[in-house]
């Protein structure tokens, strides 16, 4: 239901070919994920400016690696701002993990 609602609100060429069947619904789910992910709204209108061509054309498995790269070339600061979020995340569970093992073992 929100990726429909991005679709429509946000990506009107992505809802247009959804519209007249050129991108099926996986690939309007991805697209429209791949645009939450986005601060910027001049990045969100570059993206439904390229992506419809690239999406009818390749698997979804293409298509989610494409928005990958998308994200991370037109928003770089961003990209690595989630990825320093997402591994002090981890970190913190990890190493909190891994003390908890070896105390179970000693």
């Amino acid at each position: 239901m929100h990726e429909a609602e991005t679709a429509r609100d946000d990506l009107p060429a992505v809802w247009a070919a959804f519209g007249n069947g050129q991108l099926d619904a996986a690939r309007v789910s991805i697209i429209a994920a791949g645009a939450w992910k986005l601060t910027e709204e001049r990045s969100v209108k570059k993206l439904d400016r390229q992506v419809v061509a690239y999406a009818a054309t390749h698997t979804t498995g293409e298509l989610r690696q494409w928005m990958r790269r998308f994200i991370a070339r037109v928003e770089p600061d961003e990209t690595e701002k989630r990825y320093e979020d997402i591994v002090g995340a981890c970190q913190g569970v990890c190493v909190s993990g891994c003390r908890l093992g070896f105390r179970g073992r000693g």
